[in-house]
């Protein structure tokens, strides 16, 4: 008889994480945190990540570690952050530099290291699971080893078939008259994942194609006024906000035509996966986990970022994280997206063929090894069998 273990996951569950831990083939009971501090719009979170991302702290080593005890469970976990608790735990890992907030120069400060070093050595940690090869690969380069009695593992994001995205319902997409492209980013990220290039590109394409339309989904109270109004100006483009239930984003998901996502500011996009799960074509760019998704020609067609975070290495790239404000927050268009965007869309709504096979493929590659929902239910059984 197999045991059903209890997990105790301390701190913030993604909603990803959340869905996951529904699914009945999961052999784990997940007690989640519903801690308000860490919703994205919380003011005091955006403020606190601020103070710990200061220079002044990467020659101290400071690192946040959550301490836990006392409760009711057989393990621990938790999402980017190291532990200090009684019993054994994992950590699901987003990138390496999660670990040590998003900073360059803390993991190779003398302090730093010596931290990080000392909480992988915890005798509790007893896995990282990483969600994209990109983190897996890049791990020891800017954490150090793992301890033996560690293990590392690579377990993408879960996401749910989309029951609506049928090959009949593909079909009948690529032969619609409207095509409708999908842009989708939280408003603080809006100008990193090049929502103005994006904006602008589709202005373009209307001019030429007046059957294209386009549908942004994002957090509009945090985009500055005057490009909310500059979208509302825009014929054939709706704006919504980041009210849609589960359901409702998988419904925007199959009746759009291709995804849109330029990005600079990305790791593991789950906004790519869940278009794949809707059989979408995608627009995006050649940065970290994304080409583990998009198959350049194939699902898609990936370009150079704007601006790139992450190197050709996926290490962290310090001419941009230290400079954010003149490179991935810049408002300055790239002509070379504009024309990426132009071009690929245009080449899709004209070979309504090609379309279709790239949506086929989309969805084959989604619900295929390492993807599916199977393959990454059978691997969280087994990790969390082994711990």
């Amino acid at each position: 008889m197999i045991m059903t273990k209890s997990v105790f996951f301390v701190g913030s569950a993604r909603s990803f994480f959340k869905r996951m831990i529904k699914n009945s083939e999961l052999r784990a009971e997940f007690i989640t945190q519903n801690d308000s501090f860490y919703k994205d719009t919380s003011f005091k979170r955006s403020l606190l990540s601020k103070i710990v991302r200061l220079k002044i702290f990467n020659w101290v080593g400071l690192i946040q570690v959550i301490r836990s005890s006392g409760k009711e469970c057989d393990l621990y976990g938790s999402f980017n952050r190291f532990l200090k608790v009684d019993k054994p735990y994992f950590i699901l890992l987003e990138q390496p530099s999660a670990l040590y907030h998003y900073t360059i120069g803390r993991n190779t400060s003398y302090w730093g290291k010596r931290v990080i070093k000392k909480h992988l050595n915890d005798s509790n940690l007893k896995a990282i699971i990483c969600r994209s090869n990109a983190c897996f690969t890049t791990f020891e380069k800017l954490c150090g080893d793992v301890p033996v009695h560690c293990r590392k593992k690579l377990i993408y994001s879960y996401v749910s078939t989309n029951k609506h995205a049928t090959v009949k319902k593909l079909s009948e997409r690529c032969d619609n008259l409207v095509f409708s492209l999908l842009f989708i980013a939280q408003g603080s990220r809006f100008v990193s994942k090049s929502g103005l290039e994006t904006i602008e590109a589709f202005k373009r394409l209307k001019e030429k194609y007046p059957n294209v339309e386009l549908t942004i989904l994002t957090s509009v109270s945090l985009i500055h006024k005057n490009i909310i109004s500059d979208i509302k100006s825009i014929d054939g483009v709706t704006l919504l906000d980041f009210t849609l239930s589960y359901s409702q984003l998988e419904e925007l998901y199959v009746n759009s035509t291709l995804l849109l996502h330029p990005t600079s500011d990305d790791s593991n996009s789950l906004t790519v996966l869940e278009a794949m799960k809707a059989g979408l074509p995608i627009i995006s760019t050649k940065l970290y986990a994304i080409p583990e998704m998009v198959k350049d020609g194939v699902n898609g067609f990936l370009t150079e970022p704007k601006y790139a975070f992450f190197d050709n290495n996926n290490l962290p790239n310090p001419q941009v994280w230290d400079n954010r404000k003149k490179t991935i927050y810049s408002t300055k268009l790239d002509e070379n997206i504009i024309n990426f965007i132009c071009s690929k869309v245009e080449l899709l709504l004209l070979d309504r063929e090609l379309l279709l096979k790239m949506s086929l493929n989309s969805l084959r590659l989604a619900n295929t090894p390492p993807f599916d929902e199977s393959t990454i239910i059978s691997e969280w059984n087994k990790i969390l069998e082994e711990i």
